[in-house]
């Protein structure tokens, strides 16, 4: 492939971060040394850390885990992306030119990634898989799931999820992602060009560092359900799959090792602060989320670099740039974030008077994810 088709092709990197700023920059480098351009997205989960080096930070006083990557990959435009932890970096230079490489010639049907897994059959379909050793340098490997380390994903792939695909909170999204884009077994490729490029940094006992026998058993369950749903759609599902999880939900039950998304809470009012409101409109809005949050109702703001006013949600998020996407999108991602079964926002402001809508989580079932 020459050079300047490879300029031409739209690359960014989704990261996040949570309890390891430390590694980042080390990270960034790496990535700013492919000899293809990128850009870098990162999501700051509940730190306050100043980094360097990316085009675009959304910061969040929650950590809301690995999950959210996969929406905000909706708020750009690329023909790829790829997620990379933060305690690895690359140490080949070309590994993003080889990815799309080897993305092209399987027609971008694929995940590219570092490690995989393919499911094995019975009750424990993830722990009694195989994950395959990459050793042949001039053959593919394929797994019906591509790890979270790095998972190089072409834009066409992320249509397929529903808006709400996923229901853990955990160490799952790698999981539902690789099933929902599959379109046959062994779908995605590692390639030893690739799982060779990388280098290990500091892990400090975050994330998966402390991974045992509970990690395995809850990638069981995430297996169990994404199948039981009928969502995988090379896999024919039988009876004795959904009796699967039923033993799933009451080994959760017994043993307390549910990995299920808690919702901020039942109901939500989501709040696009994008300097509409002038300071009297904003503490009146204060007010009415304050009454609101008696009731039990939780508040997420997203404020843009041109929010007004100081921040009045129980989540925050707040970007240093503006993108193009509509506030109605945007509010569905964040709903779905959220976890909760309905959601209140402002259609648009009139004086002193507040014109609030309501949607349940029903209503957007069929919404699919990669839909801007």
């Amino acid at each position: 492939m020459k050079k300047e088709r490879m300029d031409n092709v739209k690359i960014v990197a989704v990261l996040l971060n949570f309890k390891r700023p430390f590694n980042l920059p080390t990270i960034i480098e790496s990535i700013r040394l492919q000899t293809v351009p990128v850009k870098i997205m990162l999501w700051h989960n509940g730190v306050e850390d100043q980094i360097d080096g990316v085009d675009w930070v959304l910061r969040s006083n929650r950590n809301i885990g690995c999950l959210v990557r996969w929406y905000i990959t909706t708020l750009v435009d690329a023909d790829y992306f790829f997620t990379l932890d933060d305690d690895l970096a690359f140490s080949n230079p070309k590994l993003i030119e080889n990815c799309i490489k080897v993305s092209r010639d399987n027609n971008d049907a694929s995940i590219i990634g570092k490690s995989g897994r393919r499911i094995g059959s019975g009750l424990k379909k993830y722990s009694k898989g195989i994950s395959p050793v990459v050793t042949d340098t001039n053959q593919n490997v394929y797994v019906d799931i591509v790890k979270g380390r790095f998972m190089f994903v072409p834009s066409r792939l992320l249509e397929l999820p529903p808006l709400f695909f996923k229901e853990y909170k955990g160490r799952g999204d790698d999981i539902w992602i690789s099933l929902l884009t599959g379109v046959k077994k062994n779908n995605h490729i590692l390639k030893k060009e690739i799982s060779d490029g990388f280098r290990e940094l500091p892990a400090l006992n975050v994330g998966l560092a402390n991974k045992g026998k509970e990690h395995y058993i809850k990638r069981d369950i995430i297996v169990s359900e994404v199948i039981a749903k009928g969502q995988v759609k090379w896999f024919k599902r039988s009876l004795i799959d959904i009796s699967y999880r039923i033993f799933w939900n009451l080994y959760s039950l017994v043993f307390g090792v549910s990995d299920h998304r808690e919702s901020i809470s039942d109901e939500v009012v989501v709040i696009i602060n994008n300097g509409i409101f002038d300071r009297k409109s904003w503490d009146l809005m204060g007010k009415y989320l304050s009454d609101k949050r008696n009731e039990g109702i939780k508040t997420v703001e997203f404020r843009f670099p041109n929010a007004t006013g100081a921040k009045l949600g129980d989540w925050v998020i707040e970007s240093d740039s503006f993108f193009e996407i509509t506030e109605k999108r945007l509010r569905e991602i964040l709903f779905s974030l959220t976890g909760a079964k309905k959601m209140h926002f402002v259609s648009k402001y009139e004086g002193e008077k507040n014109l609030w809508s309501s949607i349940k989580r029903s209503n957007l079932l069929k919404n699919r994810l990669g839909t801007r």
